[in-house]
């Protein structure tokens, strides 16, 4: 659980926490020193193959010429689709949501405390249906 001001810093501080306690719930993109997470290129793999594109991308692909890799960048758009985009990496979208948006301090107090009775309870903390 994460609060901070905006969806943008939130998710930027979740997923800095993640991958350095929580690496596995994190897919590297590749920039910098970081390796590329295979599930990326499993993702990519798998769309290119319903669109009937080549992967990896041929030696013969002219990186520069934009109507050469369109096919690509729009197998990537579709591929990541369910994927939230951040500076460490890509978060899988269905594992965060929005608790509180602009809460004041009394709702804020009252979320803690319900989550304080919910710690202490033996039911769930989620039900899921």
């Amino acid at each position: 659980m994460v609060y901070a001001n905006g969806l943008e810093s939130a998710l930027e501080e979740c997923a800095d926490w993640l991958a350095d306690n929580a690496p596995g719930h994190i897919m590297l993109t590749g920039n910098g020193r970081d390796k590329r997470d295979p599930h990326l290129d499993v993702l990519m793999a798998e769309t290119c193959k319903e669109l009937g594109l080549a992967w990896p991308i041929p030696d013969d692909v002219d990186f520069s010429d934009s109507d050469a890799m369109q096919p690509y960048w729009d197998a990537e758009q579709t591929a990541f689709a369910d994927l939230t985009e951040t500076e460490r990496g890509y978060l899988t979208s269905y594992e965060w949501f929005i608790t509180l948006e602009d809460p004041s301090r009394s709702e804020i107090k009252a979320f803690i405390a319900e989550l304080a009775e919910r710690h202490y309870s033996d039911e769930p903390v989620v039900a899921v249906a």
